[in-house]
């Protein structure tokens, strides 16, 4: 069977979805393997959708009109409603018991099973961005519902000062920035330093090489990203007075991440 068209139906106001993981999934279709990828958005994705090469078109979400062939497949990503032969929504693969970061740490695993995928990859954004006049940038604001997964800001300050011999220009996220602005920086970066959220998923997609920082939150798909090198909290709880984290073996404090594990990762991009 040709399979023509993979329609994906997006509207953030209306999901729980982080804007990164647009990007995930975006990552994870081209193994469906359909010829066509026609992304509808509402307007704040745009930013972030503009220059990715795997969507071959993008539409208003508002100028959809489901007419659609057998051999199209549509994704809606912020409805809820029963499967269709045609017809996938994303929202069933989630448990109402569940936050989103729960939900979406095997988002992945989740796809390939129900898309019956036995080994699937992980696309990257095949344009190169040829300018790279920013040496390091710091992606270290997270969203107030998520404080727990900042890196301290003091922590920011000292491995400045210890990597600035090294590292001319470094560039720290601007929460002021529009969202254009803020991934244009990032894929102007030779590297990233990032805890995890949308700065790394678009520091990965756009293959810049990446440190991540990651405590109470981790998804499981960031191992397969060949230039990337992820950091876990050292667990210090010699009399679990922690919560550790299940699988991950650490207790998740952002503040347990040693300063000398990053800069021997970064070293090892030289």
């Amino acid at each position: 069977m040709n399979l023509n068209n993979l329609i994906v139906l997006s509207n953030s106001k209306l999901s729980d979805l982080g804007l990164g993981d647009y990007i995930r999934i975006i990552s994870f279709l081209p193994n469906l393997k359909y010829n066509k990828l026609i992304w509808f958005s509402n307007k704040e994705l745009s930013p972030l959708l503009k220059d990715i090469d795997l969507i071959d078109k993008k539409l208003n979400i508002n100028d959809f009109d489901n007419n659609t062939s057998n051999n199209d497949l549509i994704i809606n990503l912020f409805e809820k409603k029963q499967n269709k032969k045609n017809i996938f929504y994303l929202n069933n693969l989630f448990s109402l018991n569940k936050n989103i970061k729960e939900n979406t740490k095997d988002l992945y695993k989740k796809l390939s099973k129900y898309f019956k995928i036995k080994k699937y990859n992980v696309y990257t954004n095949k344009k190169k961005v040829l300018e790279k006049d920013i040496d390091i940038f710091f992606n270290w604001i997270a969203p107030i519902d998520w404080k727990i997964k900042e890196y301290p800001y003091d922590k920011w300050i000292d491995l400045e000062k210890k990597i600035s011999n090294k590292y001319n220009k470094i560039v720290w996220q601007n929460k002021n920035d529009k969202l254009d602005k803020y991934i244009n920086k990032i894929i102007r970066s030779k590297l990233v330093i990032s805890i995890v959220g949308l700065g790394n998923h678009i520091s990965t997609f756009y293959s810049v090489p990446t440190v991540i920082l990651s405590g109470p939150t981790f998804y499981e798909e960031a191992t397969l990203h060949k230039k990337t090198k992820i950091i876990f909290p050292r667990n210090p709880c010699k009399f679990n007075t922690c919560n550790i984290i299940k699988d991950l073996n650490h207790c998740g404090r952002m503040d347990h991440i040693l300063i000398d594990d990053i800069i021997r990762c970064l070293n090892k991009y030289d």
